[in-house]
């Protein structure tokens, strides 16, 4: 059994995204994430933790964060649940938004490696 303790706090434990997390959102919205975070792992509620998003991802620089954190957070069975989620929240714009950034950026890439011009 995975002890809550574990996952305190979840947003420190990850490095890069945390620093990311923490550095665009107020204290406020910090807490907020960490509470709904920590409300998902131990309740598995998607609906609840978009919700949470919802309201801490309020720009659109905010939003860009929105598949790392999925990616990251996001249980792979809850994956799909939480897209719709996302979409039904409003949320979905910089999903779609980032996966033609990742598209454009692999179609600029050979499979070698080399940047395309």
């Amino acid at each position: 059994m995975t002890s809550v303790r574990q996952y305190e706090p979840y947003a420190a434990q990850l490095g890069f995204l945390s620093e990311s997390i923490h550095r665009q959102l107020t204290e406020r919205e910090c807490g907020i994430f960490d509470r709904g975070l920590a409300d998902y792992h131990r309740r598995k509620n998607v609906k609840a933790f978009v919700e949470c998003l919802s309201l801490v991802l309020n720009t659109n620089q905010k939003r860009q964060l929105l598949i790392p954190i999925r990616d990251t957070y996001v249980k792979p069975s809850d994956t799909s649940r939480f897209n719709q989620l996302v979409q039904a929240h409003g949320l979905a714009t910089s999903l779609k938004k980032k996966r033609r950034e990742l598209a454009a950026e692999s179609n600029m890439t050979s499979p070698d490696g080399i940047h395309k011009v």
